[in-house]
């Protein structure tokens, strides 16, 4: 959530002061904070130099979307959007691709050489050829101020809420997260009231659909980042892939994206963005059926060209749904709102990949605990044997346990390791499930609660600069 925060505050800024000086700002800042990390000589100070970094990449983050929607025409911006989608997508999935290999052959620290080439270049770049822009028309800063708080309410209380199923119900954290956005939420509603003219009734659109778009953003990182996440830990578990190998074998995502953002570029002006957006998650909604049903069917032996293929479609249908729906949020906001709108778009993206980090790996636990005991229970085992059984499955996964499967102790720990494998697997098949689902109920929100007369008021021209 402090993450979040300054990704909002960074789009805030970059309104009202500049968004070349923000985007200088923080990608200056992200350099030299890895620089010191790279360089750090203790764990604390790593950490704190690694913390810096990420603070200054969220001021940075929100300003490449703003300078895209002010640089072309909003009739044209879909073909923009389809680029930067590919680019980044593919440049988060390069990093999982080549972070293991060049942490392996060279040591963790060269893992940070590709980023810092790469702020160097886009430096050199913002300098050359961006220009300056703030425009704050028609909107004073507490109209700015309140959207962001306004964003920053509806993800605190899906985050709480989200984490409410996953943590105890005592966890503070939680409770303070919930209370929080419930107190800031009634608070700016009661202001929105009182105060005629000034904060959210400056809003583009209804709340509602705020929200809706908030969580149409959610759902495609939580979607593709649980996709691709897990997948790795299933080819890693259960087809037993080096670490290394499993990352590269995530390389036809990327292939995925690139063809998904050229399909979109070509479709610009053909199809509207909605529709754009619902054959994107349709695209993923059968990639993720798909390999759940070959995970249930095959396990440990579905083929990797299979795979391969599916995560090529889902990979496509992420980059369209994904370019069409910056094409269409951003392209109905205010151009003053450029900052702040990017902002909103990235912080939902951020609070989509916690919660797939977190959500999903604890349904795989949950999922995969219960199939284990299943399976221990059709043994006949006494609940104290089921006990001693899990303990010698936590020894049998330690790689020495494995070394001398001719043993009986060593057949013991291969039969326990296999089970928990199966167990993983079957898991894995029901998250895909679940994230299936949460498709299934994003696309009948984007359909439903973007109702025609909605549509059309999005698919208006924002305002102009003067």
């Amino acid at each position: 959530m402090a993450l979040i925060t300054f990704v909002l505050a960074g789009g805030v800024l970059g309104d009202l002061f500049g968004r070349r000086r923000i985007l200088l700002i923080g990608a200056i800042g992200y350099l030299v904070m890895i620089l010191l990390a790279v360089l750090a000589q203790s764990p604390i100070w790593f950490l704190l130099s690694s913390a810096g970094a990420g603070m200054f990449a969220a001021l940075a983050i929100p300003m490449s979307a703003a300078i895209i929607r002010l640089t072309f025409p909003r009739d044209e911006l879909l073909w923009p959007f389809a680029a930067y989608t590919v680019c980044t997508g593919t440049a988060a999935i390069g990093a999982s691709v080549i972070s293991g290999p060049i942490k392996y052959w060279f040591g963790w620290q060269a893992m940070f050489v590709p980023s810092i080439i790469l702020v160097c270049v886009g430096l050199v770049l913002a300098l050359r050829h961006v220009q300056e822009t703030n425009a704050p028309y028609g909107y004073s800063p507490v109209d700015y101020i309140g959207l962001a708080a306004w964003t920053g309410v509806v993800l605190a209380l899906v985050f709480g809420l989200i984490q409410l199923q996953v943590s105890r119900l005592s966890n503070i954290v939680v409770w303070s997260s919930l209370s929080v956005a419930g107190i800031s939420a009634g608070l700016l509603i009661f202001w929105a009231m009182v105060s005629p003219g000034r904060l959210m009734r400056n809003a583009p659109f209804p709340l509602f659909a705020l929200a809706i778009i908030i969580l149409t953003g959610m759902t495609l990182n939580f979607a593709t980042l649980g996709y691709a996440i897990h997948l790795f830990n299933f080819m890693r578990i259960v087809q037993q892939f080096h670490p290394v190998v499993a990352s590269i074998a995530l390389a036809p995502l990327a292939i995925g994206l690139v063809a998904g953002g050229v399909l979109a570029g070509r479709r610009r002006g053909k199809q509207p963005h909605v529709q754009m957006i619902l054959s994107g998650l349709a695209l993923m909604l059968i990639a993720i059926l798909l390999t759940a049903v070959a995970v249930l069917l095959w396990r440990a032996q579905v083929a990797y060209l299979l795979l391969a293929s599916l995560m090529m479609l889902f990979g496509a249908g992420f980059a369209l749904a994904s370019a069409a729906w910056q094409a269409l949020y951003l392209g109905s906001m205010p151009l003053a709102l450029a900052g702040l709108s990017s902002a909103i778009s990235s912080a939902a993206g951020q609070i989509g990949g916690v919660i797939a980090s977190t959500v999903l790996a604890a349904l795989i636990v949950s999922f995969g605990t219960r199939n284990f005991a299943t399976r221990l229970d059709t043994m006949g085992l006494t609940p104290e044997r089921v006990i001693e059984a899990k303990a010698a499955l936590d020894h049998a996964l330690q790689p020495e346990a494995l070394l001398d499967p001719s043993t009986e102790l060593g057949l013991l720990n291969t039969a326990l390791v296999a089970f928990y494998q199966e167990s993983f697997a079957v898991a894995f098949g029901g998250v895909l499930l679940v994230s299936a689902l949460i498709i299934v109920l994003c696309a009948t929100l984007v359909w439903f609660g973007l109702g025609p007369r909605l549509r059309q008021k999005l698919a208006r021209p924002g305002a102009q600069p003067g």
